[in-house]
């Protein structure tokens, strides 16, 4: 009989693990789609400092959208924007209880409507971006 596998052990597909060059392409892809959207400028959303709550809230929707259009972990992410993966996963839970009001809701629809049309054919593209910038 075949073990069992645990269940860090049991991947689903779409939450493979990603190279850290990819994942880091897929972050900045959505912190610009989400800078322009709060017109706060896109290196604040990787500053090592808290800034202005409307800053905050545009990090954590960044990071919010990585990890459910992207898949991309939490420990990822939080390498990526300087963060604890705990702050990552606090700011997922904090996005997901905003989604209750109805203009933030709309926004963030946009937003991964947005995300997902420029993920198709992600990983193949961006291998092919990464030779190009190497």
């Amino acid at each position: 009989m075949p073990p069992t596998p645990r269940s860090s052990d049991a991947r689903q597909p779409d939450r493979a693990p990603r190279s850290a060059a990819i994942a880091r392409m897929m972050c900045e892809r959505v912190a610009a789609a989400v800078a322009q959207d709060f017109a706060v400028d896109r290196a604040t959303l990787f500053a090592r400092t808290r800034s202005s709550p409307r800053d905050a809230l545009a990090r954590q929707t960044a990071m919010y959208l990585a990890h459910t259009v992207f898949a991309i972990s939490f420990g990822q992410i939080g390498r990526i924007y300087g963060r604890d993966r705990t702050t990552v996963a606090h700011a997922c839970r904090r996005i997901e209880e905003a989604r209750d009001a109805d203009g933030f809701d709309e926004r963030l629809r946009r937003l991964e409507s947005h995300c997902r049309r420029s993920k198709s054919g992600d990983a193949r593209e961006l291998r092919i971006n990464l030779r190009v910038v190497r």
